[in-house]
């Protein structure tokens, strides 16, 4: 309910700028294919390959999967997610950030 969901295709179809604000803010989904754009805090959620706090886990019934803490998380701690678990493009990636 707080994302927003693009079509590769229609992204394709976006002026230049628009395909850059989705393919830099957006992560593309193993789960529907599609660019899943998040509008609430959830974006300001960060990547470890190693110390994350937030597991991914299937809802049943829901297009997407959810991010559920794996231990209490601090008041003031970053929310860290494994990229890779989420994103198609970052999951074969060798960037240095998802080492």
């Amino acid at each position: 309910m707080f994302d927003l969901l693009f079509d590769p295709l229609d992204v394709e179809r976006m002026t230049l700028e628009k395909q850059e604000l989705v393919k830099t803010y957006a992560y593309l989904s193993p789960e529907s294919g599609k660019y899943v754009y998040s509008i609430d805090n959830t974006r300001f959620t960060n990547h470890s390959s190693t110390n994350y706090n937030i597991d991914i886990a299937v809802d049943p019934g829901e297009t997407e999967t959810a991010g559920v803490a794996n231990r209490d998380i601090e008041i003031g701690e970053e929310i860290l997610v494994n990229y890779k678990q989420i994103d198609l493009h970052d999951r074969d990636s060798n960037e240095e950030y998802l080492l």
